[in-house]
């Protein structure tokens, strides 16, 4: 009974344990790491964006097994591999708010509208949008409206990437014609969208 205690006791070796391969050791990795590279995340990054940074890294650590070094500990690595991607986030969503935040501030000085153009231009945009093809239109506001990224919808919608990209190009083709007579204000709001989405 001290033998199968003390057996018991050892710590696995998921370096030499995950190279066979065998889905069933990555399963109980996964299940008992996941919530604790989670949790990690979450000191750099909101909560929400954890669950998809530490799938990211489990996906890089199965597709990755066979280059483990035995006796190398997978946690520490794991965990480099989670902060570095959380910190590279924080920099991406922190030069998104800088683009934003010169794109408004150039577009402010070079163009001014008054509170009706503005109203005016908003409802010309609405019907415009509207009218548009209801692929075209559902891709279309989940950029505009929702933030999301092309890769985001591509997955929420289960389409390609591609297809992600000329719904919208063409979505943006069909308001530039309709709108032409508010041109400089629509090449600095489609240059931002474009710019800033794509991200």
């Amino acid at each position: 009974m001290i033998d199968d205690a003390n057996k018991l006791s050892v710590p696995i070796d998921w370096s030499k344990e995950l190279r066979t391969g065998d889905k069933k050791v990555f399963e109980r990795f996964y299940t008992k790491h996941f919530p604790l590279l989670c949790a990690y995340a979450s000191r750099f990054i909101p909560q929400i964006e954890c669950e998809g940074v530490v799938q990211n890294t489990m996906i890089w650590l199965w597709n990755n097994r066979k280059t483990l070094l035995p006796n190398h500990p997978v946690l520490p690595l794991l965990y480099t591999i989670t902060r570095n991607k959380c910190l590279h986030i924080k920099s991406h969503e922190s030069i998104k708010s800088k683009v934003e935040l010169e794109l408004q501030q150039t577009y402010a000085k070079q163009y001014e509208m008054s509170t009706y153009e503005m109203e005016e231009l908003q409802q010309q945009l609405k019907q415009a949008i509207d009218e548009l093809p209801e692929t075209y239109r559902h891709t279309f506001m989940a950029s505009r409206n929702e933030g999301l990224t092309y890769q985001q919808i591509a997955d929420r919608e289960n389409i390609s990437l591609q297809t992600v990209n000329y719904r919208i190009s063409k979505s943006l083709n069909i308001l530039r014609l309709k709108l032409s007579d508010y041109l400089i204000c629509l090449i600095f709001f489609f240059y931002f969208q474009i710019f800033y989405l794509s991200l």
